[in-house]
């Protein structure tokens, strides 16, 4: 159950971060190790080796294919590491390319048979096999061991929020892989010198097996909860892209050299869910824009005249203020006329990301929309066309 829990966490990663291998470096190495890591655990599992082994003619090939990419698999996630890791990270793949070297001839050596899968259990006392085993547990310790410091500190480095805490469950994971390496490293040397009686083994395979997945699902549930997090920023930033549609077609109907590019299609911004935070970055800057056009249509003082009229009728806010301005400035846009001398600015929000942004315009919307404000705004129209006047 723990083994199909665990694969079934990172396969799941997978199957979200595929397209990143088109990303930077850092991107596919993350996705590359993660893939490394579901194939061995994958090649792990009884059924699945033995298939294997049937459908290519070669016993137990499986198991060599399973620890290559596991160490294949540390080297790439070691490649996470900047700065003074870097020496580290290059000695590490020197010594795994080695180690992968003499692990594939040891195999060579191994006596193998069809009816006797995982030469590790029948040839427990082959010097190959302890060779082999011994080699592959070893660097597979060296690269958690690096792996496990590395996660530490960037653990301590990160904020509070979803980053530390798959930060940390992949540290633990590195944890409880070191466990399992010194379980196997027992079971390899007990076995291989016959300190242990064959039929104690099963007890022992089964401990190793529950650490190995339990290592596994470690990282497959670190690796979610970032996935999970970003499909979260990227369902909200969709929904404010949705929110802000009404406002930014009023509002680039008056002022039409606001737009950047053309949206595309609402079916196709509707599934494009990778490509929303470069269309939510673009409808904001387009908004803002025609805001800014806008709102220079409106003097100062019918600004405060605005500003009078909501607050007669219990409104203090400066949004609220923002959606009545805008609402005068399109009115006398769309007349037409010179830019007053003194014009009015809108407000800008204090936080500058792009999600605080999105969340701005669209409490501007929902405020353009308040009975309150359009009244205001009506009001200090009338109010402006009779000075005019006069």
């Amino acid at each position: 159950m723990v083994a199909l829990v665990a694969l079934s966490a990172l396969w799941l990663v997978l199957a979200f971060r595929l397209p990143s291998l088109r990303g930077s470096a850092q991107q596919r190495a993350t996705t590359l190790a993660f893939l490394c890591f579901a194939v061995s655990g994958t090649l792990s599992v009884g059924g699945v080796r033995a298939s294997v082994g049937s459908l290519s003619g070669i016993p137990d090939v499986a198991i060599l294919l399973g620890h290559l990419s596991a160490l294949l698999g540390v080297a790439f996630f070691l490649e996470l590491g900047v700065g003074a890791w870097r020496r580290l990270v290059r000695a590490a793949d020197a010594v795994f390319g080695s180690a992968a070297v003499a692990m594939v001839v040891l195999f060579a050596h191994i006596p193998r048979r069809q009816d006797e899968p995982d030469f590790g259990y029948w040839h427990a006392t082959a010097p190959e096999v302890v060779a082999y085993q011994a080699l592959f547990q070893l660097c597979l310790a060296a690269g958690l061991g690096l792996a496990g410091v590395m996660l530490s500190g960037q653990a301590r480095a990160a904020s509070r929020g979803p980053l530390r805490t798959a930060l940390r469950l992949l540290w633990l994971g590195t944890a409880i892989g070191l466990v399992y390496v010194g379980f196997r490293v027992w079971y390899v040397l007990a076995h291989g010198f016959a300190l242990v009686e064959r039929a104690a083994r099963p007890v022992y395979g089964a401990v190793t097996s529950l650490l190995l997945y339990a290592a596994l699902l470690s990282a497959g549930v670190a690796a979610l909860i970032r996935v999970g997090h970003q499909v979260t920023v990227r369902l909200c930033r969709q929904v404010a892209y949705h929110h802000l549609a009404d406002l930014w077609a009023e509002v680039t109907a008056v002022v039409p050299t606001a737009v950047l590019e053309p949206p595309p299609h609402p079916l196709v911004a509707l599934v494009s869910i990778r490509t929303v935070e470069l269309r939510l970055y673009r409808r904001v800057v387009e908004i803002r824009d025609a805001q800014l056009a806008v709102t220079g249509h409106v003097p100062l003082d019918v600004r405060e005249t605005a500003r009078a009229e909501l607050r007669s009728r219990g409104v203090e806010d400066d949004v609220a203020l923002d959606a009545c301005v805008l609402r005068i400035g399109l009115a006398l846009a769309r007349r037409g006329g010179q830019p007053p001398e003194r014009p009015s600015t809108p407000s800008w929000p204090q936080d500058p990301s792009l999600d605080a942004e999105a969340a701005g315009l669209a409490a501007l919307a929902d405020a353009t929309r308040d009975p309150a404000v359009v009244e205001a705004a009506d009001a200090a129209l009338r109010t402006t066309a009779g000075r005019d006047e006069s």
